[in-house]
């Protein structure tokens, strides 16, 4: 015999709507009220706390609080530790924690792992190159001995 179809009326709308099969529990709003109602609840909490994104994503990703990544740029200089960029808040300026990718999975980051701040755009070219030294240092010969075609 087949499952049985749950349905349920938005309470936001009133509309009848079969919850998505992966949601974990009832809820009692339609996904387009969820999304505003979500939405909402979001900005409300960035306008509580500004530095609201900046909070999760150093606890959730480094298990740093914001307080301590702040005392470790500024005991950097504010200055990136591969090419000496003042950090700004630009998207290719911010400072971002570099660590070893072969000690934890998934962009996430432990003490024994960290190596230093560096601007964004360091992180991005260690990133290209996957933190591999032989290849950052044939692009360096290939600088160095370029010549313009």
């Amino acid at each position: 015999m087949g499952e049985s179809v749950r349905v349920s009326i938005c309470t936001v709308c009133k509309h009848e709507f079969t919850p998505p099969s992966n949601w974990s529990k009832e809820s009692p709003y339609c996904p387009p009220c969820r999304q505003i109602i979500n939405k909402k609840y979001r900005d409300a909490r960035v306008t509580a706390d500004p530095q609201y994104h900046s909070r999760v994503r150093y606890w959730s990703k480094h298990g740093l609080y914001l307080e301590e990544v702040e005392a470790w740029i500024t005991e950097s200089g504010n200055r990136c530790a591969a090419c000496g960029r003042v950090f700004d808040d630009s998207l290719s300026g911010r400072a971002c924690i570099d660590h070893d990718h072969s000690c934890c999975p998934d962009g996430y980051s432990c003490h024994q792992c960290r190596r230093g701040l560096i601007c964004s755009n360091c992180n991005v070219a260690l990133g290209h190159v996957k933190d591999d030294t032989s290849t950052l240092r044939g692009l360096i010969q290939y600088l160095e001995g370029a010549t313009n075609v």
